[in-house]
């Protein structure tokens, strides 16, 4: 599904339209009847919810100078997509609860989840993914005493922590060689 070396600084889960190629084929097995245009509708409306929370890898990777990404070339990480996962399904469960409820009018028998029982989940994953967003995934902190500020920086913008406030203990650790690695 994905390649791996060891000359990769960052592992990529996938673009949106190859997640949701992905979960098409999870839902159709399901059932649905979802196609890969509107799954790739719904992970785009989960990425643009964990934005109004947080950052996605692309974008710290991103210079200043680089081009506005399109949604077509949004990469997420696999600690990205593990979150947003949830939140995609929960909002193609909507949609199709919303079909099956329709469907019911001409006469068909509903099944599976309704749309109102979709939207409770929805608000519970949404509550969930708006403290999930300040979580940050594994990173190291090892290297030379001259880099550590500059990625403990680094990782305290990626979450929305002042580094500066950060305790002077912190650097005084580093100038004396006493980091814990």
């Amino acid at each position: 599904m994905f390649q791996l070396s060891a000359s990769d600084a960052t592992v990529w889960a996938g673009s949106l339209t190859e997640l949701s190629g992905i979960l098409t084929e999870e839902l159709q097995l399901l059932g649905y009847c979802l196609n890969q245009a509107e799954v790739t509708n719904q992970i785009g409306k989960a990425v643009l919810f964990w934005l109004g929370y947080g950052r996605i890898e692309q974008q710290c990777q991103m210079q200043a100078t680089d081009p506005p990404l399109q949604s077509e070339d949004i990469r997420l990480t696999p600690f990205e997509w593990k979150h947003l996962h949830r939140l995609a399904r929960a909002y193609c469960d909507e949609v199709e609860g919303v079909r099956t409820e329709a469907a019911g009018t001409l006469g068909m028998q509903p099944y599976g989840i309704s749309s109102g029982e979709a939207r409770q989940n929805i608000e519970r994953i949404e509550a969930e993914t708006a403290k999930l967003a300040f979580d940050e995934g594994c990173f190291s902190v090892d290297g030379t005493e001259d880099d550590y500020a500059d990625r403990v920086n680094d990782r305290a913008w990626r979450i929305g922590v002042n580094a500066n406030i950060m305790p002077y203990w912190n650097w005084a650790l580093v100038q004396s060689g006493w980091v814990l690695r």
